[in-house]
């Protein structure tokens, strides 16, 4: 048993330094050929062993067992993305068996370390599977018919092209920098790959991390201001109820134009209620303007306004632009044909209700996400700034609203 093993070591080393480019002594060539070499010798050794210790198969059965886990991972996968069930922890989960395969090659040999060699072989299906199928499968799922053929072809570029070229000479330089008068040192060269790996699995991670924050964020601020309009919905006066009801003749009318800046334009602007209750005042001509975004790119000037009487000198004004126009309210209303108001003059004031926010528990969300909002809304920038109003013109009248 000792002379078998001498002599397949013997035939490993022969059969090993006939690899080298440079001739008989082994010195070291390029490092493609070194990276060919490393390849070359990781068989050998395996087919020296002929057994994995502590295994009941051949080594060369390994590899059909790596192959059958990936059959068996790209199944799962496919069905996993035809429910819908797919997730992008999966890519994850082949970023870190990377890491792991690579370590495992550093510390593997074909003596004592011979197992973490045969892991290693085993791993390569949850490699490839967890990382290039994964975006393979979900690009199928999400790219549409006409944009499906394309989109898997630039991953094919990018990875089995750019990718492996870039690594192809990248492999090269690594090995060179780590082959020493004595030979390659293969821990060293293959923990560089580990290494990369993992820095790619940590900015995988803070990109990931970085995305939910956003989504926290933003699904925040959308309930939030789903919130607030409840509320005023819920706390306020129907502006057609109010001009009906209200005794509105017998209210002292200032000869002045009140534009409100509102978010919902079926409502009473709570600037004209304080207004109305501290000031007992009522302008002659009332402007409630609403400004609607569409999900479009551009609005035309044609398009831009329109108005609509409700009467007892009251207007409801709502102004149109799509999401790559630059809100100019003030240039807008300068549109409007109604005889006897000039948005433009001395005369015109803008009020704008500036609600304080409280965060109450039992209001919805949770008292967390309640307490982010209002900071949200307090970093938020001004209205009157963003619609280009007038400094010299703006009135803001407060109201607390809870949350």
């Amino acid at each position: 048993m000792a002379d078998s093993s001498t002599s397949n070591t013997r035939s490993l080393t022969s059969t090993t330094a006939k690899l080298s480019p440079s001739g008989e002594d082994g010195s070291v060539g390029s490092g493609g050929a070194l990276r060919g070499r490393a390849g070359q010798g990781l068989r050998l050794a395996l087919l020296a062993r002929g057994r994995a210790p502590g295994l009941h198969m051949p080594v060369h059965a390994l590899h059909g067992l790596a192959y059958a886990l990936s059959i068996l991972f790209r199944r799962e996968l496919r069905q996993a993305a035809g429910r819908g069930q797919f997730h992008i922890d999966a890519q994850a989960v082949g970023m870190a068996a990377w890491v792991v395969r690579y370590a495992l090659f550093a510390f593997g040999d074909a003596g004592g370390g011979f197992s973490l060699l045969v892991i290693g072989i085993v791993l390569h299906g949850i490699c490839y599977d967890f990382f290039f199928v994964t975006g393979q499968i979900y690009t199928d799922a999400h790219a549409g018919p006409a944009a499906r053929s394309s989109a898997q072809g630039f991953i094919t570029l990018a990875t089995y092209g750019v990718g492996m070229l870039i690594g192809t000479f990248l492999s090269g330089a690594v090995v060179e920098h780590f082959t020493t008068a004595a030979g390659p040192d293969w821990r060293q060269i293959w923990l560089f790959p580990a290494g990369v790996a993992l820095l790619v699995l940590v900015a995988f991670g803070l990109v990931i991390g970085l995305g939910m924050l956003l989504f926290i964020l933003m699904s925040t601020w959308s309930w939030g201001r789903a919130r607030l309009l409840q509320t005023e919905r819920e706390q306020g006066i129907a502006l057609g109820d109010f001009l009906q009801t209200a005794d509105i003749a017998d209210i002292h009318r200032a000869q002045r134009i009140a534009l409100y800046l509102v978010n919902n334009p079926t409502m009473v602007p709570n600037a004209l209620l304080h207004n109305m209750k501290h000031n007992q005042v009522l302008h002659k001509h009332n402007l409630i303007v609403h400004v609607r975004f569409h999900e479009e790119p551009w609005v035309r000037m044609d398009q831009r306004i329109e108005s609509q009487s409700l009467g007892h000198d009251f207007w409801r004004i709502t102004v149109h632009y799509g999401f790559m126009n630059v809100p100019d309210v003030p240039k807008a209303l300068a549109l409007l044909d109604i005889p006897g108001i000039d948005t433009a003059s001395l005369h015109a004031s803008w009020f704008l209700s500036h609600p304080t926010l409280v965060a109450e528990k039992g209001h919805g969300l949770s008292h967390w996400r309640s307490h982010v909002f209002v900071g949200m809304s307090r970093l938020s920038g001004s209205a009157s700034h963003f619609f280009r109003l007038p400094d010299n013109a703006v009135i803001e009248l407060g109201n607390r609203v809870q949350l």
